[in-house]
């Protein structure tokens, strides 16, 4: 589920034609349950989350468990 929800992402993110360095690398859940992307090394967090409502709604049609995005 990891990889498709990284795969959601960057297919979500591609049709808003961001520059091509902002995507996510992997995804990965931890034992609580949340999920950590990793971004292109060319790209921060705070890049990524200007397309923050995006990244929900691509997340949430893998995983409907999804509430929020918030950079660490």
């Amino acid at each position: 589920m990891d990889q498709e929800i990284a795969s959601a992402i960057n297919r979500a993110l591609f049709h808003q034609k961001p520059p091509a360095h902002i995507a996510i690398m992997s995804a990965k859940r931890n034992a609580k349950g949340a999920i950590t992307e990793i971004t292109h090394p060319n790209a921060t967090a705070e890049m990524a989350l200007q397309y923050r409502d995006i990244i929900i709604t691509a997340e949430r049609t893998v995983d409907k468990r999804v509430i929020d995005v918030e950079e660490n």
